[in-house]
């Protein structure tokens, strides 16, 4: 998602409520396509960027990049030194955005009638909608450096939480009203909309950068208009007579054609289904897209299995079947299609304007391709993927959860900052649930906060959830590596013994702790074991860690974010944006460390004053030291 918002599949659109209606509507497409009654066009796979003309503070007039955000530097607009100082000179977003704002500089003085014609000379709501590919995109390869044109769009207005405003980080944005969602009856969340323009002026302004931009290696496309490639036969038919497979119970596996199952399937719309391990998703997602696509496969998992009810499973199928149905119709549809710019059926997908008032994609075997950009190498994408994490979670038959040699049940505590938890931390976690069972295996995390953490308890249980992670197994305590809170529910001392998973470099030469094992005054034997080690890089950073994933996903862009984690969360994704930026614009000041921590631990004592200066109280610097000092490697 880049500053104009989501563009619609076809599921998205409102009168597609069944099956029958997504093959109608696609069917539709294809042949006011061919009549000429609706343009198609290529639609790329590269940084979504956006960039206006304002005036500056001398008067002259300017490009400047805009995120579409209340932040004062995209109402502002940023140039190519902001977004240096952004993202840092091993950021594509900072090459994507200097590259762009050197050749349209360079070219206003030609272009001026043009930018005129097309409303954007007086008016910085309105903005050039790009992609910005050199070489190699997030899935696709192109053999030239590429800046698209997709059109003209224009903002909507967006109001700025008073507090940032208060604080000087945010603005009001100017721009269209925004209007109501037709589904919800709220207002959109969409940044801007596409709105008409002069066609024929912006071809002239592209004529006229075109020769600019070639002289520092780039190719300006437009509009890229699609056609029916004659040496290639449509036949949607033969797609809707694909054989499906899917495994609703233990051996209980339903075939039908991808006809059949259309006919017979509704559109979920914004249900949510809950899984097995606890976790809340969206019918109509990826994750039960796949679930239901492996669901009959070697080893696939049976949805009664996956899922928690028998009316999650009916859901599931209504938004894997709509998801499968959307992938094979668009791609068949895709590979129908050629352009200057090549075969469609390469590119990320096709854009189709004239069906709605808003732009609908298709983009095929795309919908899932996002998947292996995200990770690389498909076969690691399945094995973090929801299906595989539940194929090796303790309610599948094929794993045995610990015992010790005298048939202790045995506990296993990930203990941490998580400031916040990464891809990193879940899959460590992932490996201790696969080992112990998910109702073993428990994430301890305190409240307290500072200037390397600037989450709560709260906010760090949000994203936890996000990753995968059950509520019920991420515990509050005071400090993570003496985790009574947990031992309060673990039943008799006798029968349980508890190990506490740290990081490698914690236990390697330099062992930071003096004992390895012991029992507790609760009466818990434990004992400190090293928890598996996984390494993902973070480009341009090094290695994942809390370090350096609150570096990069302070400035992260949606698409970055979602790469970085391995999901995306709108919520999440503001809070992280506003909690690691008022972090950062703090650490600037004198501001002292008592005014840094969070709420004391619901239940606990009242502190008082140890020292009339803001210092910690004494028991909750020693917590955080130690917080500090253990959790190196795993917070």
């Amino acid at each position: 998602m880049g500053t104009p918002g989501h563009m619609a599949h076809p599921f998205d659109v409102d009168k597609v409520k069944t099956g029958q209606d997504l093959i109608d509507y696609i069917n539709d497409a294809v042949l006011r396509l061919q009549n000429q009654e609706i343009a198609g066009s290529v639609k790329w796979d590269g940084i979504n960027t956006s960039f206006k003309l304002i005036t500056n503070d001398g008067g002259a007039k300017e490009f400047r990049m805009d995120r579409g955000t209340s932040h004062i530097d995209s109402v502002i607009g940023l140039d190519a030194e902001a977004a240096l100082a952004k993202w840092g000179p091993e950021h594509g977003m900072a090459n994507a955005v200097a590259t762009l704002l050197k050749i349209f500089n360079e070219a206003i003085p030609q272009i001026e009638p043009e930018l005129k014609e097309l409303g954007m000379w007086e008016d910085p709501t309105k903005y050039f909608n790009t992609e910005y590919i050199e070489g190699k995109s997030n899935v696709q390869e192109y053999d030239e450096n590429i800046l698209a044109i997709h059109g003209i769009n224009q903002f909507y207005e967006k109001k700025a939480q008073p507090h940032a405003i208060r604080k000087g980080t945010s603005m009001d944005r100017p721009g269209m009203a925004r209007p109501l969602d037709a589904s919800t009856g709220k207002p959109t969340k969409s940044g801007g909309i596409e709105v008409p323009y002069n066609k024929d002026a912006l071809a002239s302004l592209i004529e006229k950068v075109q020769p600019i931009a070639r002289k520092k290696g780039f190719e300006v496309y437009g509009d890229v208009p699609v056609e029916f490639d004659p040496e290639v036969a449509l036949d949607l038919e033969e797609v809707l007579n694909t054989p499906v497979s899917v495994q609703v119970t233990p051996g209980g596996v339903a075939t039908n054609t991808l006809r059949e199952w259309l006919q017979m399937v509704e559109h979920p719309q914004d249900k949510k289904i809950t899984r097995a391990d606890g976790k809340s998703v969206g019918a109509l997602s990826k994750d039960i897209y796949m679930a239901v696509l492996q669901s009959a496969d070697e080893n696939g998992i049976p949805l009664s299995q996956y899922l928690e009810s028998q009316e999650d499973v009916k859901d599931a199928i209504n938004g894997g079947i709509f998801y499968h149905g959307t992938r094979l119709l668009g791609q068949a549809v895709k590979n129908s299609l050629r352009s200057v710019a090549g075969p469609v059926g390469s590119h990320e997908g096709v854009v189709l304007r004239g069906m709605e008032d808003f732009l609908v994609k298709l983009t095929g075997d795309f919908i899932v391709q996002g998947l292996a950009s995200t990770h690389g190498k498909q076969e690691e994408v399945l094995k973090e993927s929801p299906l595989y994490w539940a194929r090796n979670l303790s309610y599948s038959e094929n794993v045995v959860t610990e015992q010790s040699e005298d048939h202790k049940r045995s506990v296993a505590i990930y203990p941490g900052r998580f400031q916040p938890m990464g891809r990193h931390h879940f899959q460590t976690y992932q490996e201790l649930a696969m080992k112990n069972g998910i109702e073993n295996t428990f994430v301890a995390t305190s409240n307290n906060m500072g200037p390397n953490s600037p989450l709560s308890f709260e906010q760090k249980k949000a994203i936890m959830e996000a990753h995968g992670v059950p509520s019920s197994q991420i515990v509050e305590v005071r400090n993570p590596y003496y985790a009574k809170e947990i031992y309060e529910n673990l039943g008799d001392p006798d029968e349980v013994e508890v190990k506490y998973f740290v990081g490698n470099k914690d236990m390697k030469e330099n062992p930071r702790f003096q004992k390895t094992s012991g029992t507790t005054k609760e009466g818990y034997d434990w004992s400190i074991g090293v928890a598996p080690h996984v390494e993902i890089e973070v480009p341009g950073l090094g290695e994942m860690s809390g370090t350096t994933l609150r570096t990069a996903l302070k400035h992260a862009t949606r698409e970055d974010f979602e790469t970085l984690m391995g999901w995306f969360n709108e919520e999440i994704y503001e809070m992280l944006q506003g909690s690691l930026k008022e972090i950062a614009a703090m650490s600037h000041g004198s501001v002292a460390i008592a005014a840094q921590r969070g709420p004391d631990v619901a239940g606990s004592e009242k502190k008082k004053k140890c020292h009339e200066k803001n210092f910690l109280p004494k028991e909750q610097l020693v917590n955080e030291v130690m917080d500090y000092l253990l959790g190196i490697s795993v917070g």
